[in-house]
């Protein structure tokens, strides 16, 4: 049995029988570290996928998007046939560093996520606000879809 020397994130080195298969502990080790999260899809496939949370309250659906880094600019929203779709790209930072990156965990490209609306949506009255990293979209219910209360009359 050979014994390899390995080094851990955290700079300590050790002694491992497994060889190859270090790198597929590390994955491992990874996995069970975080929760199951955007992030972690992120890793897996490569691409940049921004969080994202769709809540239904009673008179409108909000739409929040984890945004970090980027500007008003850098993003569009289109809503069309009842699907809700948020793009955009982050550019990366072009600084003159002196050393070589050790380990990067910031992702950047464009991206695009869609949430499929399962009710009608007052178009007009739709609103963003883009703030500190946070893309709020609120979207009011049709009045068509409110539920009204309806009184019982005696007779």
């Amino acid at each position: 049995m050979w014994l390899i020397k390995r080094q851990n994130e955290k700079g300590n080195e050790g002694l491992t029988p497994f060889g190859q298969f270090g790198s597929i502990l590390d994955e491992f080790d990874r996995l069970f570290e975080t929760p199951l999260s955007g992030r972690n899809r992120t890793e897996r496939t490569g691409k940049w996928i921004p969080t994202m949370e769709v809540v239904d309250e009673e008179n409108e659906i909000r739409v929040e998007t984890e945004l970090p880094g980027l500007k008003k600019e850098d993003i569009s929203i289109d809503l069309h046939d009842g699907v809700l779709s948020i793009s955009g790209k982050r550019k990366q930072e072009n600084e003159n560093k002196k050393g070589s990156s050790v380990r990067t965990e910031r992702y950047y490209g464009e991206f695009q996520r869609s949430v499929s609306l399962s009710t009608e949506i007052d178009v007009e009255k739709v609103d963003a606000e883009f703030k500190d990293g946070l893309l709020k979209v609120h979207l009011p219910k049709a009045v068509s879809v409110k539920p009204k209360q309806i009184d019982i009359k005696l007779k």
